[in-house]
């Protein structure tokens, strides 16, 4: 929330605990923060679902997700998001159109391997229903690949560098 408002993103977030909501609120500006029930039909109607660009659903429960992302979807939201922790419904998600599901096992995967690996040198991320590695180098400057401009580099077929940050 805090990166999509620093891009310019206008974001709302749903919290039913109450002491989360007020915590959210002081350390989040420029995000709204409204106690409710994000499965209150009424609610999200009431906040203009139809009319977002992006949903993401994040309850503590697979089944809510997915039926927060269906609606999303039948509201015509562009970009829908949903948690799911079981890989079985792998199928289901792809049949409702959702765009991304957020694991958290692979998220957690993700934070002890950048534990484990201090040195910084390759940290892994699977996203995107596994359609899609995202692979983060941190090339040191003693390393072979850094003595080199990226044309030179062989790359495999298929990779497509997203960034590069100095």
């Amino acid at each position: 929330a805090k990166q999509l408002s620093a891009f310019g993103a206008s974001v709302k977030i749903i919290e039913t605990n109450r002491a989360r909501c007020e915590y959210l609120t002081a350390e989040l500006s420029n995000v709204l923060v409204l106690h409710g029930d994000a499965t209150d039909l009424n609610l999200l109607y009431e906040e203009n679902l139809e009319g977002m660009d992006a949903f993401v659903a994040v309850t503590g429960f697979d089944e809510e997700n997915l039926l927060l992302a269906l609606l999303a979807k039948q509201q015509n939201v562009e970009d829908v998001v949903a948690k799911v922790s079981r890989k079985s419904y792998t199928a289901l998600i792809e049949t409702l159109g959702v765009n991304m599901t957020i694991n958290p096992m692979d998220m957690c995967a993700t934070s002890i391997l950048r534990y484990i690996q201090k040195s910084g040198i390759v940290i892994f991320s699977q996203l995107i229903q596994g359609q899609a590695d995202f692979t983060e180098l941190w090339a040191e400057k003693d390393m072979p690949i850094t003595q080199k401009n990226l044309t030179e580099l062989d790359i495999p077929e298929g990779v497509i560098i997203v960034a590069v940050h100095r």
